[in-house]
């Protein structure tokens, strides 16, 4: 993997701000402006063909020192985004790790138009991390309700929790507000997604379904009479604040979580 870092030093000389080979995986630092230049290059070129992203993610590095070689890169930065590559011709992977610029109002360039899987993973990062993809093609939430303030995975968000009322405790002023609603208990109309017609189609709601647990999948169908013209696919609703949760915990302590996440894909 060390030539191929040498070849996108050579390519790019100053978009590649550090490297780093850790247990037979290389992870590439990529200077943001210089993000979708480098992607389209892995993409396109032969002999690499890394044409599938697999996964994106992102690091909150409010509570964590900037010192070492690894994090130089990093200096003054709170957030990176993590794009995590695969050459399904070459069978090789690639980590791409991209320092986000604006501080506390994070923005990277979207990379839907080269890899279109990291759609729904930009929403995600978007929606618990707060960072913005620019030229993303609807950046909207995906798993928090559209009217839910701030992001809830930064670190500075707090864990919450509420102490666990017993017999003898009923009495405590600390339970007086227990149940009481955090959001107002208001209908919201959810966004429908770019390109649904209401004007020339009948928009039926079907689901949240189960195609795995609890009501994960809703699909937005499209009639023209009872042809079916379209459908859209939209997620997000299983989340029970299972990966704040996973912060503070061990992982003996976390790992029976996972089957209430999802029955058929706890180990994923």
């Amino acid at each position: 993997m060390s030539e191929l870092v040498a070849r996108l030093q050579g390519q790019f000389p100053q978009a590649v701000l550090g490297s780093k080979e850790s247990h037979g995986e290389t992870t590439v630092v990529i200077r943001p402006e210089d993000l979708l230049a480098v992607g389209r290059f892995l993409r396109d070129e032969a002999g690499l063909q890394y044409n599938l992203l697999t996964d994106l993610s992102s690091v909150d590095r409010l509570l964590l020192p900037n010192k070492g070689d690894g994090d130089a890169p990093f200096a003054g930065v709170r957030f990176n985004t993590v794009y995590q590559l695969l050459s399904v011709p070459h069978k090789r992977r690639l980590r791409l790790s991209v320092p986000c610029p604006g501080g506390e109002e994070p923005v990277v360039p979207s990379v839907v138009s080269l890899w279109p899987t990291a759609n729904w993973h930009e929403r995600e990062v978007f929606d618990l991390m707060g960072i913005r993809f620019q030229g993303h093609p609807n950046l909207r939430r995906i798993l928090m309700p559209e009217n839910w303030r701030g992001h809830p995975l930064r670190k500075n968000e707090p864990v919450g929790g509420e102490n666990v009322p017993f017999t003898v405790t009923w009495g405590d002023p600390e339970f007086a507000s227990l149940g009481q609603q955090i959001l107002p208990a208001e209908p919201v109309q959810p966004e429908l997604p770019k390109g649904v017609d209401t004007t020339r189609y009948m928009v039926l709601n079907m689901g949240p379904q189960h195609p795995a647990t609890h009501g994960v999948l809703r699909f937005l169908v499209e009639l023209d009479g009872e042809e079916i013209v379209s459908v859209h696919p939209d997620l997000g609703y299983l989340h029970s604040g299972f990966e704040k949760s996973g912060e503070s915990k061990r992982y003996k302590d976390f790992v029976h979580y996972t089957p209430r996440m999802d029955y058929v894909a706890a180990m994923s």
